[in-house]
């Protein structure tokens, strides 16, 4: 019995570690394309 509330703990665990990881690399990746679409913009309007 322990051991099963030990896997479902760790299983509940590594997937909120994975969803993390997930919404923090989301995060960059929205965060890098904001940026270089800001910059494409600013060189348009430059022009």
């Amino acid at each position: 019995m322990k051991l099963l509330l030990f896997l479902i703990v760790t299983s509940l665990f590594l997937n909120g570690c994975a969803l993390m990881v997930g919404a923090a690399a989301g995060g960059a990746a929205g965060y890098y394309a904001g940026e270089k679409g800001y910059k494409v913009k600013v060189e348009k309007e430059r022009d």
